[in-house]
């Protein structure tokens, strides 16, 4: 009986102590677990990547505006006819078109003017309408073309009004007109060239003078 009492006085004793040893166990089972987390990355779930950066829309360009021409193109110089001339011809050339015109390029009578004038020059011989033309050569091509036309009529104004209406229709705003003490000069200019018409009047006789010019 004494024997079954001293067990159990130490059965008493001891259990508290058992019960403590086990949980001082699982105390020090749970610090090694965070020591290890935290040196070694135990029982750490990884960090999921970042996202990819987000795609930056292309900016939206106005395509460049197409360049314009300012002024007047240059085809409006070098293909402007007279007579079927036009700058850039060679003289055979300019001499064949003026004679199917029905000009005269080789006039005897015309020699002393072309020599004083330094031009070559073509007549178009007619009671109503007489034509004169003029010409210069750079390197065998024509460089200027002048041409004359003569009228007869009692009102010579209108004559050149008509040119002048057609003048201003065909250059608009860049043609640019002026007085003169005998009549009136319009012109235009460009890429180095320049178109004339000119008139000079009497009380019966209207003359226009058109020519184009390289400058």
């Amino acid at each position: 009986m004494r024997s079954l009492f001293v067990f159990a006085i130490s059965l008493i004793i001891l259990l508290p102590s058992m019960a403590n040893a086990e949980t001082e166990e699982e105390e020090m089972a749970r610090i090694q677990r965070e020591l290890n987390a935290q040196l070694f990355g135990m029982d750490k779930k990884p960090e999921p990547p970042p996202p990819p950066p987000a795609a930056v829309p292309a900016p939206n360009i106005a395509p460049a505006p197409a360049l314009k021409e300012e002024g007047l193109p240059l085809s409006t110089f070098t293909k402007y006819r007279l007579a079927g001339v036009s700058l850039g011809m060679a003289e055979a050339d300019v001499k064949a078109r003026l004679q199917a015109e029905g000009y005269a390029c080789n006039m005897a009578q015309m020699q002393g003017m072309a020599k004083m004038l330094g031009r070559n020059v073509c007549v178009y011989a007619s009671m109503e309408a007489p034509k004169i033309a003029m010409f210069t050569l750079r390197g065998g091509q024509i460089r200027d073309f002048e041409l004359h036309e003569s009228y007869k009529t009692g009102f010579p104004e209108e004559i050149f009004k008509r040119a002048k209406q057609k003048f201003l229709g065909d250059y608009g705003d860049q043609a640019k007109c002026k007085k003169q003490r005998r009549g009136e000069l319009c012109e235009i200019f460009g890429h180095g060239y320049r178109i004339v018409l000119r008139s000079e009047l009497d009380d019966d006789e209207a003359k226009i003078i058109r020519s184009v010019h390289t400058m």
